[in-house]
């Protein structure tokens, strides 16, 4: 690999955001070697197309195939760069033309003198909200800005070489694979042989047969829209739109691949984007996100093997389908599937250790015991707090990490000792593990849970969740029914998890609807609120009796209480509900004690 040259990629004369230092290339090789070089390609406008004249260009691009194409995957990835290139001019031509485009920053400038100059009446709420929006964008950037970081020695520098260097270094590891030893192999087969689950013939043939033109159809109509583009700068979008002309050499591509069995060099090829972390360390590498943006021949394959997956889940046997050689990162169509179907082998191995009496689960009465929970990527285990049992249990995560080449962080994993009162002993201190006190609060699934959280706290952290959904919502310019469509698809459904979890009162669901009503009605150019047009009472009402159906929170969390009782009472198999039983029948038992001493 070539020596990689930080200076670059990040110039001294540009800020260090998602654009320069966090998006590079990333050719993932067999031998699993990496090469970052800086982040330059074409993002394509589908309004171009709508020019006159522009798609008969694109066709005549397209079609101009030259003698020495080579394959069809590279035939295909080709042939878009000649439309790339016929689309970029088309575009210097329309900004030639319109002369509409603008600097922001120049705008925002020339706006904050004029908001200086003037009184804030005088100004058209068009105008403040276009201010507030210049805001929020600089806000943003900002927030995607890397000024200082960390580095591995554990020093902290603001030298945008030093940052690129460590961010190339970071992710060439990351992006590594790691090399097979027989030891590995070993490891890999005993944990597959935990799996019992075989598919038929049958389903074999549907998952691996080479898929038909219908099928390819559908899945470019379902493939998502909006979405960033990879190397090629192919959106969706564009290749909808030329889909007349583009789909007999997408078939060859496809087709090429299913007999081949592998992909070129340049589709393998990604561009890694880190998005915003969930804390507030951002000068730390670790805690950004890395998201692989892959180009769009890769992503209709992905995309046909995820739609079958997705119906062969339940009895997939996936020792002979995909080779483990390399992992799939996110941003794939195909990573949350092969990743459920890898807890499932994790999961496989845990009840093996569980039959064999090497792990004991958290007991809850004489016949049954708690093991696992799994939400997602969200993993939770119940076992014993006695030493072998913690080393067995360990022990086995170290293995499923031989076998999959999955990595467990420890830094990240939370231990939290339930129902004793005695300190910590030493062999969990030096587990390093997080260890979580009595007192502790922490966050489970996204809802702050430990000892004595109160409903002030819940609320606290729905209102921070409602203020950055209307970050990005409150300074747009949108009429009056787009308000209602955002505040019903995105303000109403963010507690419907908490409110099914745990509940909130009256005065909880009323302080989260006051901040809707406040988004819907906004306030005057001088900051006061308006009048309300229609009374909250009136809103709330259903569409036959005058109102525009906005249901009361009130009621959506009465129902989901019933919902859980009627749970309570009526199901028996949930683990929740035996927990929940069990509680109840310890207290009930407890108070049954302390009576029968008072007497």
């Amino acid at each position: 690999m070539a020596p990689f040259n930080p200076a670059s990629v990040a110039p001294h004369d540009q800020v260090i955001s998602d654009h320069v230092p966090i998006s590079f290339l990333c050719q993932l090789s067999k031998q699993g070697s990496d090469t970052c070089k800086p982040k330059s390609y074409y993002k394509m406008d589908v309004r171009i197309l709508n020019r006159p004249g522009v798609l008969q260009k694109v066709q005549s691009a397209w079609d101009n195939h030259p003698p020495d194409a080579g394959n069809p995957q590279r035939k295909f990835q080709l042939a878009w760069i000649r439309v790339r290139e016929v689309l970029k001019q088309e575009s210097q031509k329309a900004n030639e033309e319109n002369r509409t485009s603008y600097d922001a920053v120049n705008e925002l400038r020339l706006l904050r003198s004029l908001f200086r100059s003037l009184s804030g009446p005088d100004f058209s709420e068009e105008t403040l909200a276009r201010i507030r929006q210049l805001e929020q964008v600089k806000a943003r950037n900002a927030r995607e800005t890397i000024k200082s970081l960390y580095l591995h020695d554990g020093s902290k520098t603001s030298d945008r070489t030093l940052i690129m260097s460590e961010v190339q270094d970071f992710m060439s590891t990351l992006y590594t694979a790691e090399t097979t030893s027989p030891e590995r192999e070993e490891e890999r087969a005993n944990a597959l042989n935990c799996i019992h689950a075989k598919v038929t013939v049958a389903q074999d043939r549907a998952i691996s047969i080479k898929p038909t033109p219908a099928e390819v159809d559908t899945i470019a109509h379902l493939m998502k829209k909006e979405k960033s583009p990879g190397l090629d700068g192919v959106t969706i979008e564009v290749l909808l739109a030329s889909w007349n002309f583009v789909r007999g050499d997408c078939l060859e591509m496809i087709e090429h691949f299913w007999e081949e069995g592998k992909l070129i060099k340049g589709t393998r090829t990604a561009v890694i984007k880190l998005n915003i972390p969930k804390n507030q360390e951002v000068e730390y590498l670790k805690n950004w996100r890395p998201l692989s943006i892959m180009i769009l021949s890769y992503k209709i394959i992905a995309k046909i093997l995820a739609e079958r997956l997705k119906k062969l889940m339940p009895g997939l046997d996936f020792s002979s389908l995909i080779p483990v050689k390399r992992g799939i990162r996110q941003g794939c169509p195909l990573a949350p599937y092969l990743f459920a179907l890898c807890i499932q082998v994790l999961m496989s191995m845990l009840n093996a250790e569980l039959l064999t009496r090497t792990i004991r689960g958290l007991r809850i009465n004489d016949d049954e015991q708690l093991f696992h929970q799994i939400f997602a990527d969200d993993t939770g285990l119940f076992v014993q707090m006695e030493r072998h049992i913690f080393e067995n249990t360990m022990s086995t995560l170290r293995r499923f990490e031989l076998a999959s080449g999955a990595k467990l962080n420890l830094g990240k994993t939370l231990v939290l000792p339930l129902c004793t009162d005695n300190p910590v002993p030493t062999w969990l201190q030096q587990s390093q593990c997080t260890i979580a006190l009595p007192f502790d609060r922490f966050r489970y699934l996204g809802i702050l849970a430990g000892n004595n959280v109160l409903e002030e706290e819940i609320l606290q952290q729905l209102q921070e969740n409602y203020q950055k959904k209307l970050e990005h919502m409150a300074n747009r310019l949108l009429t009056w029914p787009e308000k209602v469509l955002l505040a019903q698809s995105v303000l109403r459904a963010l507690p419907n998890f908490i409110l099914m979890a745990i509940g909130l009162s009256a005065k909880g669901t009323h302080a989260l609807e006051k901040i809707t009503a406040d988004f819907l009605w906004e306030r005057d150019t001088t900051g006061k609120k308006k009048r309300p047009l229609i009374a909250w009472g009136t809103f709330s009402r259903r569409k036959i009796h005058g109102g525009l159906g906005w249901p009361n929170m009130n009621h959506i969390a009465s129902a989901f209480l019933l919902k859980n009782l009627s749970k309570l009472i009526l199901a028996k198999n949930e683990d929740w509900i035996k927990v929940a039983n069990a509680i109840i029948a310890f207290k009930l038992e407890k108070s049954k004690k302390t009576m029968e001493v008072r007497n």
